[in-house]
């Protein structure tokens, strides 16, 4: 990987190190063997889909990269997250398929330590009404 020159890719940065989020726990481990030792993976990078194969190198080859592709196979959220009800032209990388498909709990936000009252844990629509998530 690093000596061969490759990098990894996300929403808004590039690089050829392996420093990326949880490089050096799992992470690190499924990207590693999926890209570089079984070399056969679909990399889903905001509303990018990549798909990787081997190549007749030791690197893999980007067979295709298509744009929206998971959009299609993701029903209307049931609950909207980080406000991408509100604000469809500022729309952040949690507004797009796969990741608006599940709800991340990061750092002490979690549900089961501070209740369902905290602001993100309401479902908003375009109407302004709001109720909590049903999590179970």
């Amino acid at each position: 990987f690093v000596n061969a020159g490759d990098g990894w890719e996300a929403i808004d940065k590039k690089n050829n190190k392996w420093n990326f989020h949880a490089s050096h726990s799992d992470q690190g481990l499924m990207y590693y063997y999926t890209k570089y030792m079984t070399q056969d993976v679909s990399i889903a990078i905001s509303d990018r889909l990549q798909n990787w194969m081997p190549s007749d190198g030791q690197l893999p080859q980007k067979v295709s990269e298509v744009k929206g592709e998971l959009a299609k196979y993701s029903p209307k959220p049931a609950a909207y997250q980080h406000f991408c009800d509100a604000e469809p032209n500022s729309a952040s990388m949690y507004c797009y398929p796969p990741y608006r498909d599940v709800c991340h709990f990061m750092g002490s936000n979690k549900p089961w330590q501070l209740g369902v009252g905290v602001k993100f844990m309401k479902n908003t629509n375009t109407h302004g009404k709001s109720a909590p998530y049903r999590l179970w």
